[in-house]
């Protein structure tokens, strides 16, 4: 059975799609705190600025490209804004084939992707923000900020498995048979 939550509106990132343009990561979270309950969306410049001005900052500033742009070892900073609040975990494509994404999107709501080359030394990554999954035709569907992929990607499973993720959900939404494995899961100690 597929999953397909409404589409969110596209926000294309910054940079007109230069590779790397390093603007993707704000304008994922921009769509992503469209669609999700309790959250103010708020556009890439305004991201940028205020997590670039964040002590200690999750970003990190590329000279070569004059632009900051997401460090994926400090997403723990992101996560835990006030207006963001996600539980989040890292996972390999091969491991996340074998989930049931359809449940993920039906109890969690939509999924917010940093996907990174497995096993490469580039450290560059691509954010996006998964709405829909078909698993019988092992295709997941983003919406993709780059100018490079206008409006839907399917992405089908076996090119998944060739990509390592950061993973992250609605932190109210995460479900409690899985703590312990997302991080920044909301507890009795923390409501």
């Amino acid at each position: 059975m597929a999953v397909f939550l409404p589409q969110p509106a596209r926000v294309e990132q910054p940079g007109g799609g230069v590779i790397p343009d390093l603007g993707c990561w704000a304008a994922a979270l921009s769509m992503w705190q469209s669609v999700t309950p309790n959250r103010k969306k708020e556009v890439v410049p305004a991201l940028e600025d205020r997590f670039e001005k964040q002590k200690p900052s999750p970003l990190v500033y590329v000279k070569d490209m004059n632009r900051w742009t997401l460090d994926a070892g400090k997403f723990y900073i992101v996560a835990a804004d006030s207006n963001v609040q996600m539980a989040w975990r890292k996972i390999t494509g091969k491991e996340l084939v074998t989930w049931d994404l359809e449940m993920l999107l039906s109890l969690c709501g939509y999924v917010y992707f940093v996907c990174h080359v497995a096993n490469s030394k580039d450290q560059f990554s691509h954010a996006r923000v998964m709405y829909g999954a078909w698993t019988p035709l092992k295709i997941a569907y983003f919406v993709d900020p780059s100018p490079k992929f206008p409006g839907s990607v399917a992405w089908e499973f076996d090119r998944i498995v060739h990509y390592d993720f950061l993973m992250a959900i609605d932190r109210d939404q995460a479900p409690s048979w899985q703590a312990g494995q997302w991080e920044n899961m909301k507890t009795a100690d923390s409501q």
